[in-house]
């Protein structure tokens, strides 16, 4: 399954920050449901290390909420996770929509004083364009079409 995760991740045209806590959540249990078959010491010691290692890195995250905004945000609102407990409890949730709704009143903010700033701006006239030559061509075709008179 990691190999499967990695080249899923890997291989999209448009690879997703919003598959990141799914591909964790799966994982673990993954995991966890094939250590309940395993009888060889050495596999089973391979995963509860590989389940530890998960636990620390993730575990926390998924009940306290300390995922990375972006990748919370991105999953929360991914039609394919939104709604599913499987990847939220509804704490997480909540905590997703109240992020979601604070950084787009951020944003809105921020676009609004960069609007700002640009309306008091006054208007400079670049006369080196790369345009400049598009529009003699236009100027000298629309002379052109005047001089000639109607057909």
């Amino acid at each position: 399954p990691f190999d499967e995760l990695t080249k899923d991740l890997s291989s999209q045209n448009y690879p997703s920050i919003s598959k990141v806590i799914p591909s964790i959540v799966l994982i673990t249990k993954w995991l966890n449901n094939i250590n309940k078959n395993i009888y060889v010491d050495c596999l089973k010691q391979l995963l509860t290390f590989l389940i530890t290692g998960l636990k620390e890195r993730f575990e926390d995250s998924q009940k306290t909420c300390t995922h990375s905004t972006p990748h919370l945000i991105a999953t929360y609102l991914d039609p394919r996770f939104k709604k599913l407990d499987l990847y939220f409890s509804s704490v997480v949730s909540s905590e997703a929509e109240k992020r979601t709704r604070n950084h787009i009143v951020f944003s809105s903010e921020e676009r609004g004083k960069d609007s700002q700033q640009l309306a008091a701006q006054p208007m400079q006239q670049n006369k080196s364009s790369i345009w400049e030559g598009h529009d003699e061509a236009f100027a000298m075709s629309n002379a052109n079409i005047t001089a000639q008179g109607p057909n």
